[in-house]
């Protein structure tokens, strides 16, 4: 057996003119050089592409402790800093989520909670002091 931690990133982006890919800034993380530029070449390769529409992506891993939690965290605030669409991060590590401990806020309720009950959305949702996240 397994431990998967899964987390899904969805955007939604205005169309824009098919002509080149969306130019990145530059965003104050604290990770290295290298980490920094990949995250920013993989966001800009997936999401970025002008006239594509929304996306959800799936950051998994096999075992507890890989990092894909920190990873997802991390797209998404790169992600939330280049466009002008929201940018939802939804925990899907129903074992043991750690998406709440990366942007530093409580983790009252879980995926779980909002799948068992009829009540909007929302109530589940945690907004963050960034931009867009």
């Amino acid at each position: 057996m397994f431990q998967a931690s899964t987390e899904a990133t969805t955007v939604e982006e205005p169309a824009a003119s098919p002509a080149q890919p969306i130019e990145l800034q530059p965003l104050q993380l604290k990770m290295e050089d290298a980490q920094k530029d990949e995250i920013f070449k993989l966001v800009q390769r997936v999401f970025l592409m002008p006239g594509e529409k929304s996306r959800v992506i799936v950051v998994s891993g096999m075992e507890s402790g890989n990092g894909s939690s920190w990873i997802c965290a991390r797209m998404a605030e790169v992600l939330a800093s280049q466009t002008s669409g929201s940018v939802c991060v939804v925990d899907a590590n129903l074992r043991s989520p750690g998406l709440h401990r990366e942007f530093g806020v409580p983790n009252h309720y879980g995926l779980t909670d909002a799948l068992q009950v009829t009540e909007p959305i929302r109530r589940f949702v945690t907004s963050l002091s960034r931009p867009n996240l």
